[in-house]
């Protein structure tokens, strides 16, 4: 309630850390933010729903030890002001230590074909289950208030934190549009990934990367009016032929509005 002197507030002098219980909550914010439907607890037969829990499992053991950190480190927070008067908060990662080598593991780079879906196993496998950066803090998440609306608040998060976890397998499909079919998915409760993927052309990936705004001549593939009312428009961007995110942000409200609440009933527009 009360806050310290120099602490994370406006005009404070350093970021403040999260408290255990802040912690906890937190991260079952960015689960939320993360994912959709209930925890699977057993795989079934099917591959692809194998390699989808797994993908999860994996995600959900670095994000606890990215927020919660239990081999220590810690999660800060520091308090912005945007451009708009918004009030936001950054949340960072501060580095954790380095983890002790097996020198009897091989650990060399083993060449993947990441158009075989069968050897996506090995694929996660080459992914980290504990927070990576060993030398620098990170920002991870980023919480605002809506510019519409104060009392809405946004979680975002970062590319620190999505560049470490491995594309879904869920992702739309490099050049082509997502077609979910919105009946199945209303009633699906399978757990899966929340955050659809824009793909994009190469040639604009370096505007994206400094930050430009993505527009619709830019775009190889967009997703499907459900999964951008369940993700509440935050969005993945990815350029083709390299499914791992290089950009994240929100679909522009007026676009939202009228592509997946359409008055017409087609629940979509045809000019993005």
């Amino acid at each position: 309630m009360f806050q310290k002197d120099g602490s994370s507030t406006i005009g404070g002098k350093k970021d403040a850390p999260l408290r255990k219980s802040d912690r906890r909550r937190l991260r079952d914010r960015v689960l939320d933010v993360l994912f959709i439907g209930e925890k699977q607890r057993e795989c079934e037969n099917n591959n692809a729903e194998n390699a989808d829990a797994e993908w999860i499992t994996g995600a959900e053991k670095l994000i606890d030890d990215a927020i919660i950190a239990p081999k220590g480190g810690d999660v800060l927070s520091r308090k912005l002001k945007l451009v708009g008067g918004e009030n936001a908060t950054l949340f960072l990662r501060t580095a954790s230590r380095p983890a002790v080598v097996d020198s009897s593991v091989d650990n060399n780079a083993t060449t993947i074909n990441v158009n075989d879906r069968l050897l996506y196993h090995d694929i996660l496998k080459s992914y980290p289950t504990t927070w990576p950066y060993h030398q620098s803090t990170q920002p991870i998440l980023l919480e605002y208030e809506d510019s519409a609306d104060r009392k809405l608040v946004h979680l975002i998060p970062l590319l620190p934190l999505l560049a470490v976890l491995p594309p879904p397998t869920s992702s739309p499909p490099l050049g082509k549009s997502d077609d979910d079919n919105n009946s199945n998915n209303n009633t699906d409760s399978k757990r899966k990934y929340r955050i659809p993927n824009i793909v994009i052309h190469a040639e604009v990936s370096k505007y994206t990367c400094r930050g430009a705004d993505l527009m619709k001549s830019g775009i190889r593939s967009f997703p499907s009016p459900w999964t951008l009312r369940h993700s509440k428009g935050l969005v993945t961007v990815s350029v083709i032929g390299n499914p791992q995110a290089c950009a994240t942000g929100m679909v522009e409200q007026g676009l939202f509005r009228e592509y997946c609440y359409s008055k017409n009933g087609n629940g979509g527009c045809s000019s993005g």
